[in-house]
């Protein structure tokens, strides 16, 4: 007749079916020896008797309190008296709803006081067994686990959460903040950038509304989750779910989050959490099969595989969860049973194999062994950690656990039972663990020496420079302080950057020069003339950037420069040039114009010495008057006064009126000019008589370097942009060849240079001011054109000049 109070004893002949089953394959599962086997395993376990209050602790349990197997009683108070004073109230409470039914599941972190006063935190997870013929609860069985590590770690994270929430791109997972207010809304105050991979959605997304991250939840797993997020709000203790997302790639991915709650002041409840991909490790545990019912319940989802190992004969007995973890189904025992005898020789990592037997040979031992002083070597229980190789060759972490459960009369082992968990994940989430540590660490010191970098840039810049946090200088330089005649650079500090205004109106209209642009983000660059702390004032080119609004009010960085001396030579240069242009041109002309009548006999023939003297005063005017053209045109160039048309040119006819100014010139150098081309039409957009400016300026150059006799070529190329490296269309270039010296290597970097020549007695003869290939090249370039060249010494040099093709205009066509 079956126990009433004992449901269990009703279902003992499934059970012994089972288990007689399990054996036939080597699985060991025996009612009977489930305390005995539990301890084997090393499992922390706890019975309650709720009708007497009698409890048992197995030794483990003990162990970890540090108490031997005779120290601790066999009475509930034995837990109740060494709870922590802050926990004892809420261990109780939830202890308390799980026997009423008000929680589905009995689990609890609570810290616990050990034989030596300290204390440690547990995890206690428990399930009702057995009930009275009234269904009150009767009894309770249940396994804890040693987390103060874990503890210790989460303490140590929460004190770094900031710096590593600067780095949560770099780590796998999604870091997030979970907020769930009173009236049901729902949203993520933050979320790390997996979110897009996880959820397929944004950050934005989901800042005020949660409800599109929960479409995507399986529908199977959403009451769960609901019921574990209530929970957790409920009584604020830790949020732990697997579960899976659909609908955003191919396949559904499973994921497993931790979070913490939060209560705040609203009423509302934050969770802080991470979530993590499990889905290989998920796809794993559904591959493999739990062989008895009361085993998964206590080593639940903990991917175990049970041994039995006859110490004297070598016979082994194991689970079929063990030979799963290897990649072996049970049609494959065989080979399996081969690869465990040859278990150290094949079956684990080299480098593994020493410290596993020497962790063996310290449990097998007998129990009374003495040291070389007499004392007695207590036993250690077995524990090993290890690489063994899988049916397809692959290396798993395994960590191994067990004791001898069977000792002879002289203390020699007989037989061993243990389990072997699979521990590859945790090994690779150590290893990662250890990687993103030293990325972090690594990150530190990178921003160590950035820090140290700038600041010794910042010291050692030529120009002032200062950082302003709402109105107020936060950090400055030497050369600032000098600038500005302060002391030094720390007497800047907390002083407002009021002092550099010409009062409050010029402060106003500073404002609304520069702040639309800061706020733009936006670099900032002007001239202003500002004051010195002494009173004095001076001109200054500011530049600055605003600084990032979450670490600064108003902030922003500026660089100051006295520009005082720079704009006097300007006006220098200005009033130089006015001069030139004014008082120096004007009577040019005219000498060179009176030279020219003489020159030609216009008043006369002139004795010849003086014919020669009048042609060389000639020649030398028209040089002098080319030098101050160039000057003024180089002048308008860099002030940008000089003003450009956009007009259709037909390079054809161009050139040839080009060709056609500078026959002359070129025949007096003994020099022809030799025009050819395939094109029958090209048109660009330029200036025309900028366009005869620049062409000018090369004929004359290689008519100049050209030996006596030869001839400049002159090509018109049409080309495709693409060929050149440019965009899509068309372009013509214009090519001007000589045979002369070519350029000497030294000096091509220089080329275009103003005021430069190369040295040489071949090139220093031509004459020339130096400025006629920049002003040419500005010229171009203001065109949209491009200018190059290709030079070979001994043998001559190529200019060209590039413009993208247009076109054809209407009234060309006509």
């Amino acid at each position: 007749m079956p126990n009433r109070l004992n449901p269990l004893s009703e279902s003992s002949e499934a059970a012994a079916n089972a288990t007689s089953t399990s054996l036939q394959t080597g699985v060991l599962v025996s009612a009977s020896s489930l305390r005995t086997l539990l301890e084997a395993v090393g499992d922390s376990l706890w019975d309650w008797n709720l009708l007497t209050n009698e409890a048992f602790f197995s030794r483990s349990y003990k162990q970890i309190l540090g108490y031997a197997e005779h120290e601790l009683g066999n009475h509930i108070n034995e837990w109740i008296d060494r709870l922590h004073p802050d926990d004892a109230q809420e261990a109780m409470r939830a202890t308390r709803l799980y026997l009423e039914g008000e929680i589905p599941q009995y689990e609890h972190e609570h810290r616990l006081r050990c034989r030596d006063g300290n204390w440690k935190w547990l995890r206690s997870r428990g399930t009702l067994v057995e009930r009275t013929i009234d269904g009150q609860p009767a009894r309770m069985i249940g396994l804890v686990s040693d987390i103060t590590e874990n503890h210790r770690l989460t303490d140590q994270l929460k004190q770094s959460h900031t710096l590593l929430s600067n780095f949560s791109q770099q780590l796998p997972g999604m870091f997030y903040q979970y907020q769930r207010f009173p009236d049901g809304r729902s949203c993520y105050p933050y979320v790390s950038d997996a979110v897009t991979a996880i959820y397929g959605v944004t950050a934005e997304q989901i800042r005020y509304d949660a409800s599109i991250v929960i479409a995507k939840i399986h529908p199977d797993d959403l009451a769960k989750m609901r019921e574990a997020g209530h929970i957790s709000a409920t009584m604020l203790t830790p949020w732990h779910q697997e579960y899976r997302v659909i609908g955003v790639v191919e396949e559904e991915r499973w994921y497993v989050g931790d979070a913490t709650p939060e209560k705040l002041s609203d009423g509302s409840i934050l969770w802080h959490g991470y979530l993590n991909d499990i889905t290989e490790r998920k796809q794993a545990e559904q591959r493999a099969q739990n062989a008895e019912l009361q085993i998964r319940l206590i080593l639940e989802a903990a991917n175990q595989g049970l041994y039995d190992v006859n110490v004297q004969t070598g016979e082994t007995k194991f689970s079929i969860e063990y030979a799963r973890m290897l990649g072996y189904e049970p049609e494959e025992y065989a080979e399996f049973q081969q690869l465990w005898g040859n278990f150290a020789q094949v079956g684990v990592h080299p480098e593994d194999i020493s410290q596993l037997k020497q962790a063996l040979r310290n449990h097998l031992r007998a129990p009374e062994q003495f040291d070389a002083q007499g004392k007695s070597i207590p036993l250690t229980d077995y524990h090993a950690e290890f690489r063994q190789r899988t049916k397809s060759g692959e290396w798993k972490w395994i960590m191994s656990r067990g004791r001898v459960v069977e000792r002879d009369k002289q203390g020699h082992a007989l037989r061993m039972q243990g389990t072997h968990i699979d521990i590859t994940e945790q090994k690779v989430s150590e290893e990662t663990l250890r990687i993103n540590q030293e990325l972090l660490q690594a990150s530190k010191d990178r921003y160590k020496l950035l820090a140290r970098e700038l600041d010794i840039l910042i010291n050692n810049a030529p120009v002032g420079i200062m950082f302003v946090s709402d109105g107020v200088i936060i950090l400055a330089n030497q050369a600032l302080a000098e600038l500005c005649n302060f002391p030094d650079a720390q007497a800047m500090i907390g002083v407002k950057t009021s002092f550099l205004y010409c009062g409050e109106d010029d402060y106003q209209a500073f404002g609304q020069r520069v702040i639309p642009q800061l706020i733009a983000d936006e670099r900032v660059e002007l001239e202003w003339t500002v004051k010195r702390i002494t009173g004095e004032t001076f001109l200054a080119r500011i530049a600055g950037r605003a600084l990032p609004a979450e670490n600064y009010v108003r902030g922003a960085v500026w660089m100051l420069e006295d520009i005082s001396e720079r704009h006097r030579i300007n006006k220098l240069k200005s009033e130089f040039i006015s001069v030139v242009s004014h008082e120096l041109r004007t009577p040019l002309t005219s000498i060179r114009g009176s030279l020219g009548l003489l020159d030609a006999g216009v008043a006369g023939v002139l004795p010849a010495k003086a014919a020669q003297l009048i042609k060389i005063a000639h020649s030398n005017s028209c040089r002098l008057i080319g030098l101050v053209n160039d000057i003024l045109d180089m002048d308008k160039l860099v002030s940008g006064k000089m003003r450009f048309k956009e007009e259709p040119i037909d390079l054809l006819a161009l050139i040839n009126s080009a060709i056609e100014a500078n026959a002359a010139y070129a025949l007096s150098l003994k020099v022809s000019l030799q025009f050819s081309t395939d094109v029958s039409s090209a048109w660009i957009l330029a200036d025309h008589d900028r366009l005869m400016q620049i062409m000018a300026n090369l004929l004359s150059n290689a008519a100049k370097f050209s030996p006596e006799g030869e001839a400049v070529q002159i090509r018109l190329l049409h080309q495709s942009l693409a060929d050149v490296g440019g965009d899509s269309g068309h372009s013509y270039r214009i090519e001007v060849s000589d045979h002369g010296p070519g350029i000497p290597k030294a000096f091509q970097a220089h080329l275009f240079e103003p005021f430069t020549q190369a040295d040489g007695t071949d090139t220093r003869q031509q004459g020339g001011t130096g400025l006629g290939l920049p002003i040419t090249k500005t010229l171009v370039e203001k065109m949209h054109g491009r200018l190059g060249f290709t030079t070979t010494e001994g043998k001559g040099s190529s200019f060209w000049v590039e413009f993208k093709a247009v076109s054809v205009p209407e009234s060309a066509a006509i």
